[in-house]
């Protein structure tokens, strides 16, 4: 097992998440609750072609009169390699935490669909990206992967590869190139006259 036989499971479409910023429209600004179309996600096949999906994303601290709090949308990511994709949608409530501005408290309610997980599966035989709910095909489809990652061959590999990262990047490297910290003195030449190194090292 080397990496040119992994590059087989890699996409060719590289996948992201396009932000749909409800905040910037302000009729939905205004809004005291989303409705379900407000909060759809956009996983159409013209989308998916291209490798990305949108979601709708808000998160809005203001106090408001009456009791009412911020509405809150927002999502995490899980990349799990080789084009298999769990993505959680935050949806609820958000409030100010005493002065802390920039950590509000966050009020989801799992019970009641607080948080919609999807999956995004690339299938390598039409070459696009595959939308899922059912977690448990989304499991089935994945088992090959996670077999793969856990087998004895990829680990070593993963270890191969760590042995060569540490066997170079040692203090005295960083030190001798200004690694450790970034100075303005540095230039892109100088990371290229650095790559140049490695590869006649290594290759």
């Amino acid at each position: 097992m080397d990496f040119e036989e992994l590059k087989q499971y890699k996409p060719n479409i590289p996948f992201r998440v396009i932000e749909k910023d409800l905040g910037l429209v302000p009729a939905l600004r205004r809004k005291a609750f989303f409705s379900e179309e407000d909060m759809s996600i956009d996983h159409s096949n013209e989308r998916l072609s291209k490798g990305e999906v949108e979601i709708p994303v808000f998160k809005d601290s203001t106090i408001r009169p009456l009791g009412f709090k911020g509405k809150l949308l927002s999502y995490q990511l899980e990349n799990l390699g080789c084009g298999f994709y769990a993505i959680h949608h935050k949806r609820g409530k958000i409030a100010p935490k005493g002065n802390d501005r920039q950590h509000p408290n966050e009020e989801i309610d799992r019970k009641k669909g607080g948080i919609f997980t999807f999956y995004i599966v690339y299938n390598r035989q039409s070459g696009t990206y595959k939308y899922l709910e059912s977690k448990k095909m989304f499991q089935t489809m994945y088992q090959e992967i996670d077999e793969l990652k856990k087998s004895e061959a990829v680990q070593e590999l993963i270890n191969d590869f760590i042995d060569w990262i540490q066997s170079f990047w040692t203090f005295e490297f960083k030190n001798n190139h200004n690694f450790g910290t970034v100075t303005s003195k540095q230039t892109y030449s100088d990371y290229l006259k650095i790559v140049g190194m490695l590869e006649k090292k290594y290759r």
